[in-house]
C-alpha cells in the first residue's frame, strides 16, 4: 500500500462516487419518469465505478491508505441513501434497510478498532453481499420505470432479502474474526 495519499485516478473515481450521492438523491425525488431513470442510472454508474476504482488501484499500483478508507465509505453512503429513501417510499421494508445499515456500521467500527492489529480483509461472503445488494437496489430503483415487467420489483426484494441474510452472515464472520484477534492479544 502506498504511503503517499496523493490524489490519483483511482481516488478521484472514489471521490466521484461520493459526490454522485447528491444528484442521486435529487433524481430520486424528481418527478417520474426522469427521476426513476436518473436515480437508477446514477446508482448503476456508482456501482460500476466501485469496481473500476478497485481495479485501477490494484492494477495501476494506486492503492493508498486514504483510498482504502474512502472506498468502503463511498459504498456505504450510496447504499444507505438508497435504502433510507426506498424504505421511506415504502419500496423496501424498513427492517431490511435497518439490518443492512446496522451491519455496515458494525463492520466499519470493527475495522477502526482493528487498526494497528492488521487488516480486517473483506471476506468472499461480504463481497457477494455487496454485489447482491447492488443488484437488488438497482432492480428496485429501476422497476417503476419498467411498467410492463411487474415482477421486477418483487425479484429485487427477493434479492434484497438474500443480501440481508448474507449481511448477517458476513457481519457475524467479521465479529468472530475480530474477537479471535482480541483473544490472541490477551494470551
Amino acid at each position: 500500500m502506498s504511503e503517499a495519499n496523493t490524489l490519483n485516478a483511482a481516488l478521484l473515481v472514489t471521490c466521484g462516487r461520493i459526490v454522485l450521492v447528491v444528484p442521486f438523491v435529487a433524481c430520486f425525488y424528481w418527478p417520474e419518469p426522469w427521476g426513476i431513470w436518473g436515480a437508477g442510472s446514477i446508482f448503476v454508474v456508482a456501482g460500476i465505478s466501485d469496481a473500476l476504482d478497485g481495479w485501477m488501484a490494484r492494477r495501476l499500483n494506486m492503492v493508498t491508505k486514504l483510498g482504502a478508507i474512502l472506498d468502503p465509505v463511498a459504498d456505504k453512503i450510496m447504499h444507505a441513501a438508497a435504502l433510507i429513501m426506498l424504505a421511506a417510499d415504502g419500496r423496501v421494508p424498513a427492517l431490511a434497510a435497518a439490518i443492512l445499515i446496522a451491519r455496515d456500521f458494525l463492520v466499519g467500527g470493527l475495522r477502526q478498532m482493528k487498526e494497528g492489529r492488521g487488516v480486517l480483509a473483506v471476506s468472499p461472503v461480504a463481497k457477494a453481499k455487496t454485489a447482491l445488494q447492488f443488484l437488488a437496489l438497482s432492480t428496485i430503483l429501476l422497476a417503476p420505470g419498467v411498467a410492463t415487467v411487474e415482477w421486477l420489483a418483487a425479484a429485487g426484494l427477493g434479492l434484497l432479502w438474500t443480501s440481508v441474510a448474507l449481511s448477517v452472515w458476513s457481519g457475524s464472520l467479521y465479529t468472530l474474526r475480530f474477537v479471535r484477534v482480541l483473544n490472541s492479544e490477551r494470551t
